[in-house]
């Protein structure tokens, strides 16, 4: 795979939620544990502190087509030194019974994030790697000026956007940089939906959040639903990711995850209503 291939594949789109839906034909996979169908609810407006909890919350990482839980992941924040920021990151756990994830793989990603005036919440940089590559393939996703992942509320219907220029650069040399490109975020409340799961019926706001990262003939997007419970936050999403060198697809990948303890049941699929289609990654 060529030097560019990589880059591309390491293009994380999703991270933190980076957040179901998502690009895979007409059928989009739902949170694991809904038991019925989905049915409308009154849509309530999101704020970026569920969006973006601060403190240790733990997923369960499913297997897109079986439901089958394959690994936890946990999510951990830390305060930094400059300007209000902190770190995330995300490593992963096996579960009970299941293999170890590899040691290069534990660390699962680590993103440097700050709250934005009135409580929005922008991302600073990214470390990133390609699947499968060496620990030396890591770079350095720097966006200057941070790209805001989240505003502080989004009401119902509206849709947020935001640009930055964004640079790739040696880990261990940030003066070395390998790509240059652009990068695109969009955030839109879909409307309210109750899921029925086996701990009853939930109440929920669907949100759509895409990342798109430009470099050249390199393109990453990732489009990914989130369920989003009041007071609770993120309990389900599920992501597609389509990255792409001269308009060729070189990886697609898809991804669905749970907040530990709420949604036990498998992915469950209902065929996506005309205003709630999945978005298709490269595609409008």
């Amino acid at each position: 795979m060529t030097r560019d291939a990589l880059i591309a594949t390491a293009l994380l789109g999703g991270v933190l939620l980076g957040v179901s839906a998502s690009g895979c034909g007409r059928r989009s996979p739902l949170p694991a544990g809904v038991s019925g169908r989905v049915t409308t609810a009154m849509a309530a407006g999101v704020r970026a502190a569920e969006l973006y909890p601060l403190g240790a919350r733990r997923y369960v990482r499913l297997d897109p087509e079986t439901g089958a839980a394959t690994r936890i992941e946990v999510v951990e924040n830390e305060p930094e030194d400059r300007g209000g920021g902190w770190t995330q990151r995300t490593r992963l756990e096996p579960i009970e019974g299941g293999e170890a994830p590899e040691p290069d793989d534990e660390l699962a990603s680590v993103t440097s994030l700050v709250e934005t005036p009135g409580g929005g919440v922008a991302m600073r940089s990214l470390v990133a790697r390609a699947p499968s590559a060496t620990r030396s393939d890591e770079a350095l996703y720097v966006f200057d000026p941070a790209l805001v992942m989240a505003p502080p509320e989004l009401a119902p219907g509206e849709t947020f956007r935001d640009t930055c220029e964004l640079r790739i650069v040696e880990l261990d040399d940030h003066a070395r940089v390998i790509k240059r490109g652009t990068g695109e975020r969009r955030v839109r409340v879909i409307g309210g939906r109750t899921l029925r799961t086996q701990r009853g019926d939930v109440a929920c706001t669907l949100v759509r959040a895409e990342l798109v990262l430009t470099m050249g003939a390199i393109r990453s997007e990732t489009v990914t639903d989130l369920w989003v419970s009041p007071g609770v936050g993120v309990i389900a999403e599920s992501a597609a990711r389509v990255s792409s060198v001269m308009g060729v697809p070189v990886r697609r990948s898809r991804s669905v995850r749970r907040l530990e303890g709420w949604l036990e049941a498998p992915v469950d699929r209902v065929s996506a209503r005309d205003d709630d289609r999945a978005s298709r990654p490269g595609g409008r």
